[in-house]
């Protein structure tokens, strides 16, 4: 069928499922939909589109603020005037509204190509929130039951909502039950070793002998259990440990090979296991979707192969650009990034070519970096009197003295240094800007220059702060945020800029994804506990 379709259909064909693969949507993507009526394509890029996702992520955040301006419980609905007001129940319809689209808006395109299948049971269940956040709401706002049975499930909107927090959710489980199978037994095992020794150590001493462990005892089998596992954590290390070495000076060796088995050798081998086993899951999690990505790439590279020689020439290269980078139709932009493309054979290519185009043809083109005959500016001299006053500034920060007054006034050594630096930074811009551009044009250097600005701005604002003697806590925060600058050590440094970098990229999002799972639990919780224990 395909073999019968004209060569620009089958191009944009190609194209279109090659987006949904670099994308990650697979073949339920565009690419299902191209036969579908227009009206379900428009909304399946409206849904599908970053800022619509990040409207609904917003109305949850505001839905889940309400709370502070909604009636605590069932007992105090409707009965003060300051709670519930008519401005909090509208951004609750607003919101309310929002979760509405963003289902139907997936129905509407799903009906027609399906959705895949861990998508369903998500669907599922956010058309399920959805539903208890309509019927609390018209419950509610008609004065028909005044328990916001739906309130604790607000924030769960929003973390179910991104793909890398329901992973998590989903891992927890799996990492329970290993941890129960793998870790339970060498603990209760330690645990029962250790109390067996403990009862017939110390369970028979005299009275005149007997330990004072505030409450606890090591007369029993149980009790010692219960005191062993406190131990564990460090909590009852005073009562235990010191107790026992004024009688038994000799226990000090055995708790000491005790903590460190069980508080730090199982802790530590506690958290390798929970490591271990999230990088197999999610080595499991990418290779399904490497999986999906080189299935849905093989059929688009079939569709483009419009000539079914098994390669792909310049001119189908040229058509699809047309497609996959429609802003730069430069020949010269286009023919570097072909040759960069054909890896496999010259001027032509390849299956396994095609999955290095998704970075290929976002590459920027900027133009020749000014010869250093005509600059205006000594650029690495600029740069090395740049790190030392950064530095300087680090350490007058580190040891207290960036507050110090100069010349008995208000004036702090902390501001003359941010002031330095930013006409420093001025100077470069002012004098050869096109240079200046090209130096921002590194990441490192533009978040660099933000955290200057945004320290700069602290600063000046802290210096407003006190010479007109706000209340605090501003002058307190402005100040804080000014210390931010330090940073800025780290990023000029390059092997710390290079941690930092895989902090901000690998480690910083797991934890955020991780927060935001934890925030969610806490917030139900709370809700459920206002709801039962809060009184008017």
């Amino acid at each position: 069928e395909s073999g019968g379709m004209e060569r620009g259909e089958r191009i944009r064909r190609g194209c279109v499922l090659l987006e949904d693969a670099f994308k990650g949507r697979g073949r339920y993507g565009l690419f299902s939909l191209l036969d579908a009526p227009v009206w379900r394509q428009a909304i399946f890029l409206l849904y599908s589109n970053k800022w619509w996702e990040y409207l609904v992520l917003l109305a949850c955040f505001c839905h889940s603020l309400t709370i502070f301006w909604e009636s605590p419980n069932h007992l105090t609905s409707w009965n003060f005037h300051n709670l519930d007001s008519l401005v909090v129940m509208r951004v609750e319809f607003v919101c309310i509204i929002f979760y509405v689209l963003d289902i139907l808006m997936k129905i509407a395109w799903s009906s027609h190509c399906g959705l895949k299948p861990g998508e369903r049971n998500w669907h599922n269940f956010h058309t399920l929130l959805v539903a208890f956040f309509v019927i609390d709401y018209y419950l509610f706002i008609n004065q028909i039951c005044g328990l916001r049975f739906s309130r604790p499930f607000r924030l769960v909107y929003i973390t179910s909502k991104l793909p890398e927090v329901r992973f998590l959710a989903s891992f927890l489980p799996v990492m329970c039950v290993k941890l129960a199978t793998s870790f339970s037994g060498p603990w209760i095992g330690f645990l029962s070793i250790f109390g067996a020794i403990c009862v017939r150590l110390y369970g028979q001493l005299p009275d005149d002998q007997q330990l004072d462990l505030e409450g606890d005892s090591l007369k029993h089998i149980l009790p010692t259990y219960r005191v062993l596992f406190m131990l564990s954590t460090l909590d009852n290390f005073d009562p235990v440990v010191v107790q026992t070495f004024r009688h038994h000076p000799a226990s000090l060796l055995l708790f000491g090979v005790f903590i460190t088995f069980v508080g730090f050798y199982l802790m530590s081998m506690v958290l390798g296991m929970v490591g271990d086993l999230y990088g197999e899951e999610s080595d499991k999690d990418l290779t399904a979707q490497k999986e999906e990505r080189d299935r849905t790439i093989e059929e688009a590279f079939k569709l483009l192969d419009v000539n079914n020689e098994g390669k792909i020439g310049w001119k189908e290269y040229v058509d699809m650009m047309h497609y996959l980078r429609p802003y730069d139709s430069n020949p010269r932009h286009l023919k570097i990034i072909f040759t960069n493309l054909c890896k496999s054979e010259t001027n032509y290519i390849r299956i396994e070519d095609l999955h290095h185009l998704q970075s290929l043809r976002r590459a920027k083109f900027v133009k020749s970096v000014s010869k250093v005959g005509t600059r205006k500016v000594d650029f690495l001299a600029w740069d090395a009197m740049n790190f030392k006053m950064i530095l300087a500034d680090s350490i007058l920060l580190s040891c207290g003295l960036d507050s110090v007054a100069l010349f008995q006034s208000q004036l702090e050594l902390g501001t003359c240094m941010l002031a330095a630096s930013v006409l420093h930074l001025q100077y470069l811009a002012i004098v050869d800007f096109t240079f200046f551009k090209e130096v921002l044009a590194e990441k490192w250097r533009m978040v660099d220059c933000c955290v200057l600005v945004f320290c700069a701005l602290a600063q000046a604002l802290y210096c407003v702060a006190v010479a007109e003697s706000w209340s605090v806590p501003w002058p307190q925060l402005l100040s804080a945020a000014a210390a931010v600058r330090s940073l800025r050590v780290a990023l000029y440094h390059a092997p710390s800029r290079r941690y930092l970098i895989v902090f901000c990229t690998q480690v910083g999002p797991l934890l955020l994804d991780f927060a935001a799972l934890v925030t969610s639990t806490v917030f139900a919780f709370c809700c459920i506990a206002m709801e039962l224990l809060a009184h008017p």
